[in-house]
């Protein structure tokens, strides 16, 4: 509000007219600063009421759920709804995969994870790690693909992503489905939340996608 025009209005009007002018002062630029601070924080608003399911662990840039590639796909197909068709892998896992495929027509992958290779211990980066032959099989992070071409694509999504939040952040579902628009593909840009020690993003684009990591910040996590 223009200052001018504010001290020309108190002075012209009545004493009730006054306090409503004095709020509006003293509100408006509070408001306007408080829509700045969340348009800029793209994953703020973290929630607390969701526990996540599983210990990280790994290190601090390569962190990994204790969570094992073969357990993911089973719990996934377990938690899945009658009317959703199960997963199965694109193509057979070999001991030296860190990225797995999973598909629902045996063409293209709708849900690829990273995890720790079964032969890690043989790779320089994770043979240096006291710790790997406990951490071999351990997820990465998921990502689900959000590609559609009709409405019922998109409820299949929503679907399979109720399924994986589920099973990272149990309860969050309506939570993460809300706050990332997941219902409504995103045509650009990408959204962010975070539960717990979780971290949700959904990617727009030709090719949208929900990405699903750990993401400890004070490191290491307690264990």
């Amino acid at each position: 509000m223009d200052r001018h025009f504010f001290f020309l209005a108190y002075l012209t009007a009545n004493k009730q007219q006054r306090r409503w002018l004095v709020i509006i002062w003293a509100v408006v630029p509070l408001l306007f600063a408080l829509a700045m601070f969340l348009t800029l924080s793209p994953y703020r608003g973290i929630s607390y009421q969701y526990q996540e399911s599983y210990p990280i662990v790994g290190t601090e840039n390569r962190q990994l759920w204790t969570l094992k590639g073969s357990e993911l796909v089973t719990l996934f197909n377990e938690n899945l709804p009658d009317t959703a068709p199960e997963l199965s892998y694109l193509h057979e896992p070999t001991p030296s995969d860190r990225q797995i495929m999973l598909t629902d027509n045996g063409k293209t992958w709708s849900i690829v994870f990273r995890q720790v290779p079964e032969d890690a211990a043989s790779i320089y980066f994770w043979s240096k790690q006291p710790e790997i032959d406990a951490w071999l099989g351990n997820v990465e992070d998921v990502k689900l693909s959000l590609y559609h071409t009709s409405a019922q694509d998109i409820l299949l999504n929503e679907q399979y992503a109720r399924c994986l939040i589920n099973i990272f952040t149990p309860g969050a579902e309506d939570y993460v489905v809300r706050r990332l628009h997941l219902s409504r593909p995103l045509t650009s840009g990408y959204k962010r939340v975070k539960t717990g020690d979780v971290l949700y993003t959904h990617k727009g684009g030709t090719s949208p996608v929900l990405i699903i990591e750990p993401d400890c910040r004070n490191w290491p996590p307690d264990r």
